[in-house]
């Protein structure tokens, strides 16, 4: 009878051991899961600053695609105004060169008056920059 009040002692030392192994356990593991849950708590928070930092990043980069496209649209617009104006420009230097040939290469009006035949010439000349009434 000893014997089994000897072994239930035992057992009963070796279950309360058990038991409070257990509990001390839990415990520690209660505490790190605690911190495991601070952890989380943190990471999400500065996910969630992060996150609307990438929008806020992400409305400026649209803003500043939105821009480059505008300013590329108005330098193609001035490159196209500026290629009509030098074609324009040729034109008219086309023209004054063939006009100032003209005059260059021209006999004289009157061979034995060149003195009249300037003055016909630089009237001839004024005429034709005049506009048209």
């Amino acid at each position: 009878m000893i014997q089994i009040l000897l072994i239930m002692g035992v057992v009963t030392a070796l279950a309360g051991g058990f038991g409070m192994w257990q509990m001390d356990r839990a415990n520690g593991l209660d505490a790190k899961l605690g911190t495991a849950n601070n952890t989380i708590r943190e990471q999400n928070t500065k996910i969630a600053d992060l996150a609307d930092t990438n929008d806020k990043c992400m409305a400026d980069v649209n803003k500043s695609n939105a821009a480059i496209e505008a300013l590329i649209k108005e330098e193609k617009e001035r490159a196209k105004q500026a290629e009509e104006a030098v074609r324009v420009a040729e034109e008219s230097a086309r023209k004054h060169r063939r006009a100032a040939e003209r005059f260059r290469t021209a006999r004289p009006s009157k061979p034995n008056d060149l003195c009249a035949s300037t003055d016909t010439m630089l009237t001839d000349y004024i005429k034709s920059r005049r506009p048209p009434k």
